[in-house]
């Protein structure tokens, strides 16, 4: 059985792209370290490729009963 639980604490969450260093990104983007998570759960899912891109996704996240 999977249970969901309900939450009413905001979230947040921070995107981290990999890019060519001669990519030209939105201005609003800022150059940045990994966002490690202390004592962390790492998620993978499942990535994709073109014959022109790779993705590749991983979820880090606090897990309150670990």
């Amino acid at each position: 059985m999977t249970r969901k639980k309900k939450t009413t604490s905001p979230g947040s969450f921070d995107l981290l792209v990999y890019t060519s260093h001669d990519l030209n990104v939105p201005m609003q983007w800022g150059e940045s370290d990994a966002r490690l998570v202390k004592n962390g759960t790492e998620l993978a899912f499942r990535g994709f490729s073109t014959s022109i891109h790779r993705v590749s996704t991983t979820v880090s996240y606090r897990n309150p009963n670990a």
